[in-house]
């Protein structure tokens, strides 16, 4: 009876070395200020679907553990008593893309040991650049020239710039997603260009991404509503 107790229990320990690694992420979180350590105070992990997890400060310290997984973006937030629902304070948006990864909570707050998180700010910030272009000059007003008539033909150069800052925005967009079809980059990418971008070339974008982008409920949400 032992011996075939032993047996089993072996065949039960080969069956889950053999199965799936999977690979975990832990959070090292801190944060200073004295709210974050006050009664009723919490820090939460949440996730599209909400909290995932939370967890309380102990000497301006806290940590999550979960599923790394390179596609999805996570919210690590501090919640305390007179918190007003809209105060995006001691709140930062993560990837959970390799084992440890460092978050602080004090203004402004950080993360650490996120590739695709820095690849995230690093889009965005490209996209503002290119929105904001320095080198656009709508003119100087000509001498002499009506006011009515310098009016419309400002509208006019301001149109035209707007056009040529959109094409750059969605051929940029197009490019980062293509690159990264199968992460939070690329989901990022995607949604921005669901409001610029023709139904059907959206569906043979989403059926490029991988399974996540693919199967993301709230994509192929924001796709079929386009017309």
């Amino acid at each position: 009876m032992k011996s075939r107790f032993f047996t089993s229990t072996l065949l039960i320990l080969a069956l889950q070395a053999c199965g799936p690694k999977v690979e975990r992420f832990t959070v090292h979180g801190s944060i200073s200020d004295p709210v974050a350590e006050q009664p009723g105070s919490m820090v939460y992990l949440s996730g599209p679907e909400g909290t995932v997890d939370s967890a309380k400060v102990k000497n301006g310290a806290f940590s999550f553990v979960g599923t790394i997984d390179p596609a999805k973006q996570l919210t690590v937030s501090l919640k305390f008593p007179g918190k007003d629902k809209w105060d995006d304070s001691f709140t930062v948006v993560f990837v959970p893309d390799s084992e440890t990864i460092g978050i602080d909570l004090d203004y402004p707050p950080t993360v650490t040991g996120s590739p695709l998180t820095d690849e995230i700010a690093k889009f965005r910030e490209e996209l503002l650049s290119l929105y904001y272009d320095p080198r656009a000059d709508l003119g100087e007003q000509e001498p002499g020239m009506d006011p009515e008539v310098q009016i419309e033909a400002e509208r006019q150069a301001a149109d035209s710039l707007y056009r040529i800052q959109m094409q750059k925005i969605i051929r940029f967009s197009r490019e980062t997603y293509l690159a990264n079809t199968d992460n939070a980059l690329g989901r990022q990418a995607l949604s921005l260009l669901v409001s610029e971008l023709p139904r059907t070339e959206l569906d043979s974008l989403i059926q490029l991404g991988g399974e996540a982008i693919r199967n993301d409920k709230q994509l192929k949400a924001l796709i079929e509503s386009k017309e």
